[in-house]
């Protein structure tokens, strides 16, 4: 490893520890500040995103998939593949 790469490696972890002290930080901040409240606001408002519901998806669609997964691979053959 050259002394740039090792130098690169050094940085990186370092803002990797700044990053993870501020989570903390912003945590135990939030944490004070809710425990101070009167009124606790609602959980949507902390959330980037909604979470999304996962599609419903019936077992021969699954099937499909893993069956091509598994033929690309040379485990298992494909009903196309036996004929």
């Amino acid at each position: 490893m050259t002394p740039r790469e090792v130098a690169r490696i050094f940085t990186g972890r370092s803002r990797a520890a700044h990053n993870f002290h501020d989570l903390i930080m912003q945590a135990a901040w939030t944490s004070a500040a809710l425990a101070r409240s009167k009124k606790m606001p609602p959980l949507k408002g902390f959330m980037i995103r909604p979470v999304a519901k996962p599609k419903r998806q019936n077992w021969q669609s699954m099937y499909a998939v893993a069956a091509s997964w598994a033929a690309e691979r040379g485990t298992i053959q494909t009903r196309e593949g036996a004929e």
